[in-house]
């Protein structure tokens, strides 16, 4: 996936460009989304492919290699992957590879580690999805374990100025008894340990601008 200016050696890091590359992900399942790269049309790829699997190849996995949103060392970058991982997820991809290099001084490294041992003891995103409703700014990615025991959900605020102040709620879940919240933002090094408050209507958290983060829940 690609666009110029969005990805390469010279990647932009510009805010306007960085809007537009988190943007970018967009083409992966939203039908409204019009790609704003050299394609100038609605892609909507993952439900794309998924109908020509279900329409010529029923039972076909899919995949899709070499993808990259661009800027690995920028928290723009970050949030993008971060996104793109959670629609990989939400819209049923069975593979995706990644293009390039994961080193640990890069947002982008952070946000697969948001999916996968996020708390540094193999904390990973569970393996039952579970459906959700986002705010404009803010997206959300939920799951859980089979036991309906424990839930983990990455957050993703793709607001460049604002800090999203979030109260989760949980209808037809059991109330949580502990939370632990892990972020990443553009000043962070790695993700690390932030403040969350189980209330009796959930859980209320912080987001910082241009940030994803992982909040672990033990339910009753």
């Amino acid at each position: 996936m690609r666009g110029r200016g969005l990805y390469g050696g010279n990647a932009g890091t510009d805010a306007t460009t960085s809007s537009k590359r988190i943007r970018s992900t967009r083409a992966l399942w939203d039908p409204t989304y019009r790609d704003e790269s050299w394609i100038a049309d609605t892609v909507r790829l993952i439900p794309r492919m998924k109908e020509w699997v279900r329409d010529n190849y029923p039972g076909r996995k899919l995949s899709i290699g070499e993808w990259s949103f661009g800027a690995d060392a920028h928290i723009s970058g970050g949030v993008a992957t971060a996104e793109a991982l959670g629609r990989f997820g939400e819209q049923g991809l069975d593979y995706a590879f990644y293009w390039g290099d994961l080193k640990e001084a890069n947002p982008n490294y952070w946000a697969f580690r948001a999916f996968r041992n996020f708390d540094g003891k193999g904390g990973r995103f569970q393996d039952i999805s579970m459906p959700v409703k986002a705010t404009e700014h803010v997206s959300l990615f939920a799951s859980r374990d089979a036991g309906r025991k424990r839930v983990v959900l990455v957050l993703v605020n793709r607001d460049a100025a604002n800090k999203a102040v979030i109260t989760l709620t949980l209808p037809g879940c059991a109330p949580p008894t502990s939370a632990q919240l892990f972020s990443f933002d553009a000043s962070s090094k790695a993700l690390s340990a932030a403040p969350s408050q189980v209330t009796k209507s959930g859980v209320s958290l912080v987001l910082e601008p241009y940030s994803f983060a992982t909040l672990d829940l033990a339910l009753e």
